[in-house]
């Protein structure tokens, strides 16, 4: 081999190289497949094992939905391209206990190229919303040294449970 001035290599010169040809793959999510009791406020997270195209990672590639169709909100990626999260639109949160399911749809990329080719999905479900209320001590004796809640509270609250059925 020459340059354009005629002058030859002194010494083979070798040039090794690999490519990659393997599409991005997830290796873990939150929440966890089968997750129960999941905060009605949580955000979806996606972790890949290599940067992805960002152009490639839209709300119609990463879908999360109930039996009442997707919910909405927005992806954002980490500074390295390797972690996607869905959050919620604001003032929003999912329902309370319900079952979810995430999708990741065929099509997301990494940065050589290559593409995945089948979807990805897992489900998890939301915290009832009796989980979410607060134990209340209430009775004629309400104790007045208790931090937790005061008595104004307590009797909102035992009223909410009785007007609805709960005694």
């Amino acid at each position: 081999m020459t340059d354009l001035s005629a002058n030859h290599l002194e010494s083979d010169y070798v040039v090794r190289f690999t490519t990659d040809s393997t599409p991005p793959a997830v290796i873990s999510v939150i929440p966890a497949a089968g997750a129960q009791g999941i905060s009605v406020s949580t955000a979806v997270v996606v972790k890949f094992n290599e940067p992805v195209n960002p152009n490639t990672l839209t709300a119609t590639r990463l879908v999360l939905s109930s039996s009442t169709g997707p919910v909405q909100g927005t992806i954002t990626l980490n500074y390295d391209n390797t972690m996607a999260t869905f959050s919620l639109s604001p003032q929003s949160r999912l329902s309370f206990g319900t079952d979810y399911t995430v999708t990741l749809k065929a099509g997301v990329e990494d940065v050589a190229g290559n593409v995945t080719v089948s979807d990805y999905a897992w489900g998890f479900k939301t915290q009832s919303y009796i989980d979410t209320l607060k134990v209340v001590y209430y009775d004629t004796t309400y104790p007045t040294n208790t931090s937790w809640t005061s008595r104004a509270e307590a009797l909102a609250i035992k009223n909410f449970l009785v007007a609805n059925g709960f005694t």
